[in-house]
């Protein structure tokens, strides 16, 4: 048996002998019972993936905050290297997790200055609370190190900031010891 094109051109639907028509069912969509079963197997999942979405959201929170700490101390570094002056990067009054300025000591000129930060703790381990690059690059007064420690949920993440007496800094993934 031929198809010829006349077939096609009238849009009769196009069948080989032995094989059967389809036709529509006139029940389209869900059951009531299918519907809920869909949403219930949704809850339990998104139950299962909110505990990990909080340790992640805190894993990125520590993280983030502690490469704009490592990013800041570069820049004081390398403003102190331009000027060839003495720049510091200190906390604002309450801590470090209420912001840093990083400033040029000899001129008192404020380079930069970051805001308040939320969820976190951040305390000097070692070393002075400022941070003073002298004219070469490297810290005085000898290596320093913030504690970052996430406040909000759980798990609590801690993440080391170090500046050595060379005056480069590090990044470390587990609590300053």
């Amino acid at each position: 048996m031929a198809i010829s094109i006349m077939t096609i051109r009238q849009h009769r639907p196009l069948t080989l002998p032995g094989m059967p028509t389809c036709r529509p069912s006139s029940g389209a969509g869900f059951t009531l019972m299918e519907l809920l079963v869909t949403i219930s197997i949704a809850g339990i999942m998104a139950m299962i993936a909110v505990p990990s979405f909080n340790a992640l959201s805190n894993e990125q929170h520590a993280k983030n905050t502690a490469t704009n700490i490592y990013i800041g101390l570069l820049r004081a570094r390398s403003e102190a290297l331009k000027f060839n002056q003495s720049v510091s990067i200190s906390p604002k009054a309450g801590g470090w997790q209420n912001g840093w300025q990083i400033a040029n000591t000899g001129t008192g000129a404020v380079l930069e200055d970051q805001g308040p930060l939320k969820g976190l703790t951040i305390t000097a381990t070692t070393g002075p609370g400022t941070i003073v690059y002298n004219s070469y690059g490297r810290v005085q007064g000898g290596k320093t190190s913030l504690q970052l420690t996430t406040t909000d949920g759980n798990p609590v993440v801690s993440r080391c900031v170090t500046v050595g007496p060379s005056g480069r800094p590090y990044i470390k993934a587990s609590s300053c010891s």
